[in-house]
């Protein structure tokens, strides 16, 4: 759920404390509860626990959080790979490109960088998976994608998102209710494909997605996710509105709000 430019950024992160600072009322204990909270790439840090690697997903086991999101990209041996640039630069330093490398040297290079199976066998089930690809598929990635989900059931166990339409509406090995749209600024865009096609759901910023939109999403039974809600208000916002997953890089945190709101309301 990347913007799609430094402007935008500002703009909503401007709005976002707008919205920080306008009173909800506590929802309903069966409302909150009812909300799926998503780790964004893991329970990450700046420090020792990178995003989408084994280290930002492990603490997620022992917690109370029942869904993770993470990227998924190709080697250059159509090896599927948890990360989400497309390049080693911006976590690691390095300027190779994940698609020039084999699977073998990008190991030796940046061991932490963890496979799709590796993940797999450690979240499969015991998480819902939320799995995004970034671009669209050859004919050889889907078949290793389907080959590495094949013990998993689509919707119960993962969802495939994307930001590309075009890669979404080219994974006819999936059915669509497990195929789940990211919107940007382009959410009108996004919100008409997801109607046509009849994926499973419907994600995007939260100041983007109306609440027009959700009701027309529920109607079609099209489960609808937004992204980055921080505060007690935004969050509450949230779960007043209806939205079946909230999106967020600071999942534990809003897990202890949950509960507390809970207990409370």
């Amino acid at each position: 759920m990347k913007l799609s430019s430094y402007t935008d950024e500002i703009l909503l992160k401007s709005l976002d404390l707008v919205f920080d600072h306008w009173p909800r009322s506590t929802p309903d204990p069966e409302q909150i509860k009812k909300v799926q909270l998503v780790a964004h790439r893991g329970h990450w840090n700046r420090g020792d626990r990178i995003e989408n690697t084994m280290n930002a997903f492990m603490p997620l086991l022992k917690s109370e959080i029942e869904a993770v999101e993470f990227d998924v990209r190709w080697t250059r041996d159509h090896q599927a790979i948890v990360h989400h640039d497309s390049d080693l630069k911006r976590l690691f330093g390095l300027e190779q490109k994940i698609e020039d490398l084999t699977l073998e040297k990008l190991k030796e290079i940046c061991p932490l960088i963890p496979t799709l199976t590796e993940v797999l066998n450690q979240l499969g089930k015991k998480k819902h998976l939320f799995i995004e690809i970034k671009t669209p598929l050859t004919h050889l990635q889907k078949i290793q994608f389907q080959s590495d989900l094949k013990f998993f059931t689509p919707k119960k166990d993962f969802h495939i998102m994307s930001l590309s339409l075009k890669a979404l509406s080219e994974l006819e090995l999936f059915q669509s209710k497990a195929l789940v749209s990211v919107a940007r600024m382009n959410m009108t865009e996004v919100f008409n494909k997801t109607i046509e096609m009849n994926w499973g759901g419907l994600t995007g910023h939260y100041l983007l997605l109306t609440s027009t939109m959700i009701g027309q999403c529920h109607e079609r039974e099209i489960q609808v996710g937004t992204g980055f809600p921080q505060s007690q208000n935004c969050f509450y916002r949230e779960v007043h509105r209806g939205v079946d997953w909230v999106f967020s890089n600071k999942a534990m945190d809003l897990a202890s709000l949950q509960r507390t709101s809970a207990s409370k309301a």
